[in-house]
């Protein structure tokens, strides 16, 4: 670099007289600067990162040069390995940058290296991308791990509960199954909501009378308006399934739609009798 710049500089020299040699030069300077993978000292990292890269980085170098600033990687849905299919679309939690869609975090354009690995592709990471247009929103890729993409760091400590998905669901929110809402004159039930070392975990639990929903696992956020459980539910009800136990277990979906103001449980068939079950999480 610094050769051909001295030849350029020469060439420069013997071609112009001094006052557009010295315009021609500072011209040089300023695209040899602004080369891809330089980031200026005035570029401000935005809040929740604590480093960047000045140069484009392998997947591997990537994660070492965080891990020598005391941070990490960004995750995908607070995952360190998702598969290609379904592919992580709109809203999607990505650590420091909200969501995949949201507005980009005034980082400079680019690709951007994660910790969460392509689970069905060897040798390939997923990275977030601001779809190369200024102000653009943040969309999710995939890279080879060879490959040369811009880095930058959390913390090692950071959760989502810095993003506004999750602050909305941390905490205690009503939760209720409608035969005990009916048979209790609207008394609705709690669900707890933390974040463990694996993750975020719901424990929930509704009853009156000697009925009863529980619900029980961990939680991903997929959208604001989506989240999924993977756990167990048990419902009692007396006049469902002549008043046994109805448990089931496995990933369970809840949805926002319209303006409802509740997550509810899509598998709404009770396996168990033949009823409808409206398991619900309020805002």
């Amino acid at each position: 670099m610094l050769i051909v710049f001295a030849y350029i500089r020469r060439s420069l020299f013997l071609s112009f007289d001094r006052r557009n040699y010295e315009k021609s030069l500072l011209f040089l300077l300023a695209v040899m600067l602004a080369v891809p993978g330089t980031v200026s000292a005035a570029d401000q990292l935005p809040e929740g990162f604590i480093a960047i890269s000045e140069f484009h980085m392998t997947w591997a170098d990537a994660k070492a040069f965080c891990q020598q600033r005391g941070g990490r990687l960004p995750l995908i849905g607070g995952s360190a390995s998702l598969a290609s299919e379904p592919w992580p679309g709109q809203d999607t939690p990505i650590d420091g940058f909200g969501v995949s869609g949201a507005p980009w975090p005034g980082l400079p354009s680019g690709s951007y290296w994660t910790s969460t690995v392509i689970a069905d592709r060897q040798g390939a990471s997923w990275r977030v991308d601001d779809g190369c247009v200024d102000g653009g929103v943040g969309v999710v890729t995939g890279g080879l791990q060879s490959s040369l993409n811009r880095v930058v760091c959390v913390p090692a400590d950071f959760t989502q509960a810095q993003d506004k998905n999750e602050q909305r669901l941390l905490g205690k929110r009503m939760f209720s199954l409608q035969w005990i809402l009916f048979e209790s004159n609207n008394k609705y039930g709690v669900a707890n909501i933390s974040r463990k070392d694996t993750g975020l975990y719901i424990d929930a639990r509704h009853e009156f009378s000697g009925d009863y929903a529980v619900l029980k696992g961990d939680l991903t956020i997929i959208s604001p308006s989506e989240f999924t459980v993977n756990g167990e539910l048990v419902t009692r009800v007396s006049y469902i399934n002549n008043g046994n136990e109805c448990p089931r277990s496995g990933t369970f979906t809840f949805k926002a739609t319209g303006k409802r103001k509740y997550w509810r449980m899509q598998e709404m068939v009770n396996p168990c009798d033949d009823a409808v079950d409206y398991v619900d999480v309020y805002f």
